[in-house]
């Protein structure tokens, strides 16, 4: 069965606007969100360098916790069958379970 996935993207069309015309993902948007100006640094004339939206970083955040659950849910994953497999190589053999007694 196919584990429920927790986590949420946003959707924040101020961010998606500014990722398609400048062709960055999130994450990237974030970093330029946060080298430009603030607001008020440019509302006070300050040499404004490309404005992008503050919403940006939430929207790189979501994005980030949806790759973190994905990890933990695939590590869990594995950890879950190389316990099966390794249960699976202990366990005595069909032959050697009838030889013995069990399960008869």
């Amino acid at each position: 069965m196919a584990p429920i996935l927790t986590a949420t993207i946003r959707h924040v069309e101020a961010a998606a606007t500014d990722g398609r015309e400048r062709g960055e993902l999130a994450h990237e948007l974030e970093q330029t969100a946060a080298a430009g100006p603030t607001w008020w640094q440019r509302r006070r004339g300050a040499k404004a360098g490309p404005v992008v939206a503050a919403s940006a970083t939430s929207l790189a955040g979501d994005y980030q916790l949806l790759a973190q659950e994905l990890v933990a849910t695939l590590t869990a994953a594995e950890n879950d069958d190389q316990a099966a497999a390794s249960g699976a190589l202990d366990a005595p053999s069909p032959i050697e379970a009838t030889a013995a007694g069990v399960g008869s």
